[in-house]
């Protein structure tokens, strides 16, 4: 079994619409290995982590008027990883600009 990987990036990226937004693109026989995230909301939204096909990653990330930031620090391990030919998206309740960034790499296993 080989592994090929794409190297680290750092993305950022904003958001304002009650939909998905697709932060990693997605690529033919690629996955996504999510290593950390940041995002800072305008004012209260849930906001959930899910593949480019629309499978929730992660739970419910409640946005208050007291908590409007939420991190994913580092650990040397991928936090999410999506499956085989699907990229990463941000999904918001509703209409509120919320801005943040990725780290990521893009891993191909051929088997």
């Amino acid at each position: 079994m080989a592994v090929t990987r794409r190297g680290v990036v750092h993305a950022s990226f904003t958001h304002n619409a009650g939909s998905a937004k697709a932060v990693v693109a997605a690529k033919a026989g690629y996955r996504v290995l999510l290593h950390g995230l940041a995002l800072t909301a305008a004012s209260a939204v849930n906001a959930t982590i899910e593949d480019s096909a629309g499978v929730n990653l992660s739970e419910l990330i409640q946005f208050t008027a007291s908590n409007l930031h939420f991190t994913l620090v580092p650990t040397g391990e991928p936090w999410l990883i999506t499956p085989d030919g699907t990229g990463l998206s941000i999904l918001l309740s509703g209409i509120v600009v919320t801005s943040g960034f990725v780290i990521y790499e893009q891993e191909s296993i051929d088997n």
